[in-house]
């Protein structure tokens, strides 16, 4: 960078990096391409300089989010094949250890299959064994607030969340009694 972009960007205005974009659980941010000054998109002005008053608890450095995405992206790979690995990889990215309630990652499943039983959404979903959209959103909101999730889970990692507890409330459901076919007899 030299000692004419600063006044370049002042005015012409800022050039936003398309490859560094980020987002920081708030808003959408980057830096300028010529001066490294930090933008933020706002939904009525567009891109613009970052200033203190957008200051936000909420928010999360970009290396944060570089993090978060690293974990997201092997959970995203491990998937429940290994449902212990998988388990202890979704509390790692998306649990809050003060928020939640310890979560043990070898009774995470069985806690869970036990809340959601209660959950009329998922029970109707063990019964008829499909899994709808109101099942599925139970399963995001009983995880998430057993690890203390700091955001909504994602539905690329509840389906199969969802799909495997509703293999395991299946399997541990105890079985209907036979109907006889000659109500006599």
């Amino acid at each position: 960078m030299s000692i004419l972009m600063k006044p370049l960007c002042a005015v012409i205005g800022h050039r936003r990096s398309h490859r560094r974009v980020w987002h920081d659980h708030v808003d959408l941010r980057t830096l300028c391409v010529r001066c490294g000054t930090p933008l933020i998109r706002s939904a009525d002005k567009g891109w613009r300089p970052f200033v203190p008053s957008d200051d936000h608890p909420g928010r999360i450095s970009r290396d944060a989010y570089r993090e978060q995405m690293k974990r997201e992206t092997e959970l995203h790979a491990a998937g429940p094949a290994d449902p212990e690995q998988w388990a202890r990889l979704l509390i790692a990215t998306f649990g809050d250890a003060v928020r939640g309630a310890p979560a043990n990652t070898a009774t995470l499943f069985d806690r869970l299959v036990v809340d959601l039983r209660s959950e009329p959404a998922f029970a109707e979903a063990i019964v008829t064994g499909r899994l709808d959209l109101p099942a599925r959103t139970a399963v995001g909101v009983a995880c998430g607030r057993l690890i203390g999730a700091t955001r909504p889970l994602s539905l690329q990692f509840v389906d199969p969340l969802a799909r495997y507890l509703l293999a395991c409330a299946r399997s541990t459901q105890p079985a209907a009694p036979p109907t006889s076919a000659n109500p006599l007899g």
